[in-house]
């Protein structure tokens, strides 16, 4: 939703909290206009944490625990009323992983998980409760993760895929828990990936693709499946990446990348799908890099970096934006600084050679640009004439050199750029 959509739809809501405000003082103990008033608190406090104001948002949410909580005491057998208590003790853990504030939000989140328990436990044939439960457990678990206690996020993990497995296994013609169990397959095998277990990770990872597939096939026009599509091609380049299958993983990058391309053709006003396609750019950059094919790296990490900063741009105050930037910024230095490499090889025997010194001036131009932030988008016109005065095929790194395993290392690095869920 655009920035003032938001900023109506967040009056909208704030009069019909004063409304509710007024018929619950009237009427406090009726359980139907205190339910509209959580539903009411928790709808701001999404708008806000849209909005970027993720304390406001988190007063809203502690608004609505309250209201959720008491609800819980007068209703002490409605299961949905602790379900309700649940679902905000889920968007509180959210806003506090936001801010950085991992140890509240894991406390929130077990919080739900306890809730989500009972009710699954109470009632084994419930879906929505085993779902709810399966998806307490992802949370938990990504928040083990984020603290680097992969042991204990993937026993979190599993527990959640188990859980889904079982319920998307009831009713295979369930969309919904289709996905959830591809994003519950996905996750795990982050996990499992970071942990160096390429094998298992890889084989999630096309378990997940192959539903996701399915669900795509089954509704085109259904950018969310799209979009998880992009998302698998990726889990499956980077695992391929890592088992050192760089041809492959290329080309598991390009296909989300045209996908990416696609969402954010369909939809240019969204900032996360234009996040994705930089992204995506710097994935197959980074292995045009460890293949040492210079101009279609610094290419691809040129395409990327001219989105990071339009999107830097828009929002200075946003952190992750701004990270991104940074990461583009690095990534189009690196290749650069391989150029530069090349040049200073072919330098050293002819130091009196004007034109290639003229050349190695102008690698080093290029990297000062980035490093204050300058443009810096000629550097394919550059390659061309070099490779046209040196007679080169292409702008390589020499086999055997240094650079070359340097270069694959850092391709085969694993960055957790986004999830489906």
């Amino acid at each position: 939703m655009a920035q003032g959509n938001l900023a109506n739809a967040i009056k909208s809501y704030h009069t019909k909290q004063e409304i509710l405000f007024r018929i619950a003082r009237v009427d406090p103990d009726s359980v139907e206009w205190q339910r509209d008033l959580w539903v009411c608190y928790n709808k701001i406090g999404e708008i806000l944490k849209a909005l970027g104001d993720l304390s406001a948002a988190s007063r809203e949410y502690a608004d609505a625990r309250k209201i959720a909580k008491k609800l819980t005491m007068i209703e002490v057998n409605n299961a949905g009323r602790q379900r309700d208590l649940a679902i905000t003790d889920n968007l509180i853990g959210d806003v506090l992983v936001e801010q950085g504030n991992l140890d509240q939000a894991l406390q929130s989140f077990q919080e739900s998980l306890s809730t989500a328990g009972r009710l699954a436990l109470a009632d084994p044939a419930n879906a929505r409760w085993q779902r709810d439960l399966s998806a307490s457990y992802q949370k938990v678990g990504e928040v083990l993760e984020y603290q680097g206690n992969l042991a204990k996020a993937l026993e979190s993990f599993r527990r959640s895929l188990a859980i889904i497995d079982r319920v998307a296994e009831a009713d295979p013609n369930n969309a919904g828990w289709q996905r959830d169990l591809s994003v519950s397959q996905v996750k795990l095998g982050e996990v499992l990936a970071a942990q160096g277990n390429a094998e298992q990770a890889l084989h999630l990872f096309r378990a997940s693709f192959a539903i996701v597939l399915r669900l795509a096939k089954a509704d085109p026009s259904n950018m969310r499946s799209q979009r998880d599509l992009s998302v698998c091609y990726e889990k499956i380049g980077d695992t391929l990446l890592a088992q050192g299958n760089m041809s492959q993983s290329l080309q598991s990058f390009q296909e989300s990348l045209a996908i990416a391309e696609r969402l954010a053709k369909y939809d240019p006003n969204n900032s996360e799908w234009l996040r994705t396609v930089s992204v995506s750019y710097n994935k197959v950059g980074a292995v045009h890099l460890a293949q040492e094919n210079l101009t279609e790296a610094f290419s691809a990490f040129q395409a990327g970096l001219v989105i990071a900063s339009r999107l830097a741009q828009s929002d200075p105050n946003n952190a992750r934006w701004q990270y991104d930037l940074g990461t583009s910024t690095a990534k189009a230095k690196e290749a650069l600084a391989a150029g530069k490499a090349i040049m200073e090889r072919m330098t050293k025997p002819s130091p009196d050679n004007a034109v290639l010194k003229r050349d190695l001036a102008w690698f080093e131009e290029q990297i000062a640009a980035l490093e204050e932030g300058r443009d810096c988008n000629q550097y394919q016109a550059f390659v061309c004439a070099s490779q046209a005065r040196t007679g080169r095929a292409g702008v390589h790194l020499a086999q055997g050199s240094s650079n070359k395993h340097r270069l694959r290392a850092r391709a085969a690095t694993p960055v957790r750029a986004r999830s489906l869920y």
